[in-house]
């Protein structure tokens, strides 16, 4: 899994990759990310898919506004530089597993051909 810990690592790793890209925006300092974190970490491990983790530490990181985060974690799925599905606000397995499958995850990276971001699903203020 990747550690991404700045924007320019983000171009390079995410936005660049040949690869769809599976990506955690997270704060250390969130007792939810942290939380999460584990989950993600077994999902990336048992997976097909390039998985990346994203630190907003950082309250001055531009990523937050780029991609318009309002709560953490977040997950997102990057599909040739552009952010193609959305998961906000992760409390538990259960809606990522519904995310997951409803984003063709489950199926091989290169399988996933819709192209509009789903709506958010949840959606509360930053921590």
């Amino acid at each position: 899994m990747l550690q991404v810990r700045d924007p320019d690592a983000f171009q390079e790793s995410v936005l660049q990759a040949a690869e769809p890209t599976v990506v955690m925006f997270w704060a250390t300092w969130c007792p939810f990310s942290r939380r999460f974190n584990v989950s993600f970490e077994k999902l990336a491990s048992s997976r097909p898919w390039r998985f990346a983790a994203v630190y907003l530490d950082d309250e001055e990181n531009p990523l937050w506004e780029e991609y318009a985060v309002e709560v953490v974690p977040t997950l997102g799925l990057f599909r040739d530089g552009k952010l193609v599905e959305r998961l906000d606000g992760i409390l538990g397995t259960g809606s990522t597993s519904a995310w997951w499958k409803n984003s063709c995850a489950g199926s091989s990276p290169r399988s996933c051909e819709r192209p509009t971001v789903s709506p958010l699903i949840f959606r509360s203020a930053r921590f």
